[in-house]
Parts: C-alpha cells; structure tokens; sequence
C-alpha cells in the first residue's frame, strides 16, 4: 500500500484499483466521478499510515479538500488495472497540496493526474488549524529539511 518516500515524493502510497461494473458509464469508460472517489481512496490509505485519523479525530482535527483538480489524460476500461499513487507535494502552516497519478498496468499509459488542496480544521468550530506538528515533521524529514 504505501512505501518510504521517493524521488521527492514524500509519504508516497500506492493502491491497485480496478474498475467495477457499476462504475463504467454508458460509452464502457471510467466515469469521471470514479477518479474522485479513488482519490479519497488514496488520501484515506496516507492517512491511515503516516498520520492515522481516529488520532486527529481526538485531537478535534480532521482534514478538509478545499479544491480538486483532475486532468484525463486515457480512458479507463472494465478489466483495466490501475496504479494509483499519490504524495504529499507541499505543506504550509494550515495548508497542504496532494499530487496524484493513475497509470494503466497492462499499457503503462498515464490515465489521469490530479491535485487536491487542502487544510485541517477543529471540528467544533469548522476553523482552520495548524497542521498537525506530527506531519510537518515527517514531512520536513522526508524531503530533508532539518528543523531545530
């Protein structure tokens, strides 16, 4: 599912997806709504290994998606299998940006790259917060800024 970070890619995840029945729309493609939904996929297995919800949770902080921005690049078929990874691109003080690829196993081809931006808030008062001190940590250690 996920891996250490590469290629400045940090808290890189990665999850094979495949197209179900129910999701190809009516021209045998992918629908659209489907790459949204995979990229929660993906945002939910990073979380669930570097900075695991039910702990924010408790914290009163949850992540919010401000914007997603999808490019489709090939079209996705029943059968395909899919890679998808995604990575942490950047991290401000209460901001984060994701990037995120879907490749084709079997052609190898890039079906889609996508970005999403967001920011964590306090659950009770629906305000925007610092990222959690425990992220900017692991992401300063995985792209090598040494804090003091």
């Amino acid at each position: 599912m996920s891996g250490s970070p590469a290629n400045g890619q940090p808290l890189l995840t990665h999850l094979t997806l495949t197209p179900k029945t129910y999701e190809i729309d009516f021209s045998g493609v992918l629908s659209n709504l489907v790459h949204v939904k995979w990229l929660e996929d993906l945002r939910l297995a990073m979380l669930s290994q570097y900075l695991p919800l039910p702990a924010l949770m408790q914290q009163d902080t949850v992540p919010m998606i401000a914007r997603t921005e999808i490019q489709y690049k090939s079209p996705i078929r029943l059968f395909d299998v899919v890679s998808g990874t995604a990575w942490l691109k950047s991290l401000g003080r209460t901001s984060w940006e994701l990037s995120a690829t879907f490749v084709i196993v079997g052609h190898n081809r890039i079906a889609a790259e996508a970005t999403q931006h967001g920011l964590f808030i306090n659950m009770k008062t629906h305000r925007p917060v610092r990222v959690p001190d425990a992220l900017t940590r692991l992401f300063q250690q995985t792209v090598g800024i040494v804090s003091d």
